[in-house]
C-alpha cells in the first residue's frame, strides 16, 4: 500500500494539538493509521507540545483532589458493551484502530450501490463524520460543499477531477470546489467523510439524495 495524498501540514498541525473537529479528527487518525510518515510526525508534534508543557509552572491540586481519585477507584467498574462499531461491522476491510472504537450507526443504502452509515450523533452544529460506500464505477453526483470536506480511503479507490486516490488518501476538499467522486472499476470503495456543512447537490438527483447525505 502506497500513500500518496496526505493532510495538509495546518491539519496535521490541528490534530496534533487536539484543536480539529470530531469528524476531521477522526478521519486525520483513520489516516495516520495507514501512513507511517504522517504519524511519526504527529508523534514528534506531540512529544515537543508535551516538553514545553513540563517548562510551565505547576497549578495547585484542589485540596480534596487525592480523595476523589480514590473514590473513583473504588468505584465498581462499568460493564463493556459491544459498540456499535462491532455491532455493524464491515465485512472485508480491516478498520483503522480509530474506526475500531468509534460509533459506526446502522447503514442507510441512499442509491443502487451507495450506502452511508453514521460515526457518532451531531450536537448543534452541522458537523458530522460517516462512512460512505461506492460500489465498483458508480458515482456521487456533482456536488459542491458549504464548508470543507476531509475523506480518507479506507478501501478500494475513487477518483473526480483532481486526481485518483487509493487505500489510505487523505483528500481536503475546498468549499469552492465542485467535484463527482467515481469509484474505480476494480471494486467497491469504502471512506470515512467529515464535513463541517451540507452538501449543495447539483442536477435532478439532488433533492433525492440530500436529506440521506445531510443527517
Amino acid at each position: 500500500m502506497t500513500v500518496t495524498s496526505h493532510p495538509s501540514e495546518a491539519t496535521l498541525l490541528g490534530y496534533a494539538a487536539g484543536t480539529l473537529p470530531f469528524g476531521v479528527s477522526l478521519a486525520v487518525a483513520s489516516h495516520c493509521g495507514m501512513c507511517t510518515c504522517c504519524r511519526l510526525a504527529v508523534g514528534q508534534w506531540e512529544t515537543a507540545a508535551g516538553a514545553m508543557l513540563e517548562g510551565l509552572p505547576g497549578a495547585e491540586s484542589p485540596d480534596d483532589a487525592l480523595a476523589r481519585t480514590l473514590a473513583r477507584l473504588d468505584s465498581p467498574a462499568r460493564e463493556n458493551s459491544p459498540s456499535p462499531a462491532q455491532q455493524h461491522s464491515l465485512t472485508g476491510i480491516d478498520l483503522p484502530p480509530a474506526l475500531k472504537r468509534a460509533n459506526i450507526r446502522k447503514r442507510i443504502w441512499i442509491a443502487p450501490g451507495i450506502w452511508k452509515a453514521n460515526i457518532g450523533t451531531r450536537t448543534g452544529a452541522y458537523g458530522h463524520a460517516y462512512l460512505l460506500r461506492l460500489g465498483a464505477g458508480r458515482a456521487i453526483p456533482r456536488h459542491g460543499h458549504s464548508a470543507p470536506e476531509a475523506i480518507c480511503v479506507l478501501k478500494g479507490s475513487f477518483s473526480d477531477a483532481s486526481g485518483a486516490y487509493g487505500i489510505g488518501d487523505f483528500v481536503e476538499i475546498d468549499a469552492a470546489v465542485d467535484h463527482r467522486p467515481v469509484a474505480g472499476a476494480e471494486g467497491e470503495c469504502i471512506c470515512i467523510v467529515a464535513s463541517e456543512g451540507p452538501p449543495r447537490m447539483r442536477g435532478w438527483l439532488g433533492p433525492l439524495l440530500r436529506p440521506f447525505l445531510r443527517e
